[in-house]
């Protein structure tokens, strides 16, 4: 059901989270996130970098959730500068 005072529904009446820009919307630099290498690096970053949070440094669990070895996990640090 959708309650508006007119005919028209105007964004004075959609909710901040429609109406209000975000600077993690995925349109806000499309030269960047219409790369999908560079997308997929960005994401890989922060699954490492969360999972190593999250195992408190421990390279072989953080291996393990990830599914990666840990030689393939250590050089990926090594390359994102997560040292």
């Amino acid at each position: 059901m959708i309650l508006a005072k007119n005919r028209l529904i105007t964004p004075a009446e959609l909710p901040s989270s429609i109406t209000s820009y975000h600077e993690t919307s995925p349109l806000a630099e499309p030269e960047d996130t219409l790369s999908i290498k560079k997308a997929t690096r960005d994401l890989e970053k922060k699954l490492i970098r969360k999972v190593l949070e999250l195992t408190e440094g421990n390279r072989s669990k953080a291996a393990g959730i990830l599914e990666i070895s840990r030689p393939i996990l250590i050089a990926k640090i090594k390359e994102y500068g997560l040292e």
